[in-house]
């Protein structure tokens, strides 16, 4: 029998080396599956199920089979029910909080600017993690 795989989980704030540790990994591992944004549009059903009714043990197994690493918005809300329903390492993305906020304060500006009146996330299910979140 084979070793049951070993999901690598990478958490952190937004505008914390999330994109480059994506693409650093897709460099070093270029055949492995990543769980990302685009993955939980195509399974935004299941997400809000978990948002819901919180089925994490009955959804993540099967949401993250085949899956190598998951990184992005939901992954971070979730990330430690989805270290309870599956083998997985965490890798932890951190960064100096005075450059992180900077950049988080220039980020805002930008989206301020280039889009005044239109909420960063409109969906259904962004918009209820975001209520679980204040």
């Amino acid at each position: 029998a084979t070793a049951p795989q070993t999901l690598l989980l990478c958490v952190g704030l937004m505008r914390t080396g999330e994109n480059t540790l994506r693409e650093a990994l897709r460099a070093l591992f270029p055949f492995a599956q990543f769980y990302g944004r685009e993955e939980v549009m195509r399974d935004s059903k299941l997400w809000e199920n978990v948002v819901a009714n919180g089925e994490t043990q009955k959804i993540f197994p099967k949401m993250f089979e085949g899956v190598d690493a998951a990184l992005g918005p939901m992954v971070n809300v979730f990330w430690e029910d989805i270290y309870r329903a599956v083998p997985c390492r965490v890798v932890l993305l951190v960064r100096d909080e005075d450059k992180w906020w900077r950049s988080i304060s220039r980020a805002k500006q930008l989206i301020d600017a280039e889009l005044p009146s239109i909420p960063l996330y409109q969906s259904f299910l962004l918009s209820r993690v975001e209520r679980l979140l204040m």
